[in-house]
C-alpha cells in the first residue's frame, strides 16, 4: 500500500463506526479501487487490523457509489431532451431583444422546426429500443440479466466466521441499509419441513443426512428426501 500514503481523506471517505487506523484506510483504498476498475485484488494483513470492517465499509462504499452513479447517468438520459429545448428557448429570447421581428421571426421559426425534428428522431430511437427490448423479453437468459443487481459474494471457511461477518455487517454503519443472507448451513439453506422443525443443527445435520442414505444398496424412495430425489431427477444444464 506504499502508493496509498501520499493520499488523505480516506477517513471522510468511507464510514467507519470508530476512526480509522491508517492501515485500514489503506486496505479500503486499494479494495474500492480494485473495484471501481474491474481488477482482482489479493490483500493481506495482520491478525487484529479489522480486516473484516475494512472489508465490509471498503465494498459497501463501492457498491453505494456504483449505484448512485447509474441512477445519475439514467436521469441525465432521460433529462436530456428537455434541458436542449430549455436551452434553445433561452438562446431565442435573448437574441430575440437585439434583432428586428421578422428576424426573431424566422429565427424562433427554424428553433421550433429543428426542436420537432430532433424530437421526431428521439422518438423513433425510442420505437427501436422499445422493438429491441421486446425481443429480448423473450429470452430467459437475457431477461434474467436484466433484472440481475449488483451483489457482493463474501466466502469463508467456517460458519462461525460467516457468523462473524453477519454481525460486523449488522454493527457497520452500513447494517440498516444492507440485505444479506448466511448461505452457510442447513439451519438456512434446508426446504424440507420434517428437517427444519427440528431446529437443533446437528440435529438437522443428522436427520440430512439420514434422508440421503440409500440403505442396503436399495432405493427407498419412501425414506429418501423429496427435494434431493427432485433435484437429482432434474436434467442438468450445460
Amino acid at each position: 500500500f506504499h502508493w496509498l500514503r501520499q493520499k488523505t481523506g480516506a477517513s471522510s471517505r468511507f464510514p467507519f463506526p470508530f476512526q480509522p487506523y491508517h492501515i485500514q484506510e489503506s486496505f479500503m483504498e486499494a479494495l474500492y479501487t480494485a473495484l471501481d476498475q474491474g481488477k482482482v485484488g489479493i490483500f493481506e494483513s495482520p491478525t487484529g487490523t479489522g480486516k473484516s470492517l475494512s472489508l465490509i465499509c471498503g465494498a459497501l462504499t463501492w457498491l453505494r457509489n456504483y449505484e448512485e452513479q447509474k441512477k445519475q447517468e439514467a436521469a441525465k438520459l432521460q433529462d436530456g431532451p428537455e434541458k436542449k429545448c430549455d436551452a434553445v428557448k433561452e438562446e431565442n429570447s435573448t437574441s430575440q431583444t437585439s434583432e428586428p421581428d421578422w428576424v426573431s421571426e424566422f429565427v424562433q421559426k427554424k428553433a421550433e422546426r429543428d426542436i420537432v425534428n430532433k424530437l421526431k428522431d428521439e422518438e423513433l430511437k425510442r420505437k427501436k429500443r422499445e422493438e429491441r427490448l421486446e425481443v429480448i423479453r423473450h429470452n430467459a437468459q437475457l431477461r434474467y440479466a436484466m433484472k440481475r443487481k449488483v451483489s457482493i459474494y463474501y466466502c469463508s471457511r467456517t460458519h462461525s466466521q460467516l457468523a462473524q461477518f453477519v454481525h460486523e455487517v449488522q454493527k457497520s454503519p452500513y447494517g440498516a441499509a444492507v440485505r444479506l443472507v448466511n448461505l452457510g448451513s442447513r439451519q438456512n439453506l434446508c426446504i424440507n419441513p420434517e428437517v427444519v422443525r427440528l431446529r437443533n443443527v446437528q440435529m438437522m445435520n443428522d436427520r440430512c443426512l439420514e434422508m440421503q442414505k440409500n440403505k442396503h444398496g436399495q432405493k427407498r424412495h419412501h425414506n429418501l428426501c423429496q427435494f434431493k430425489l427432485l433435484i437429482s431427477n432434474h436434467p442438468m444444464i450445460t
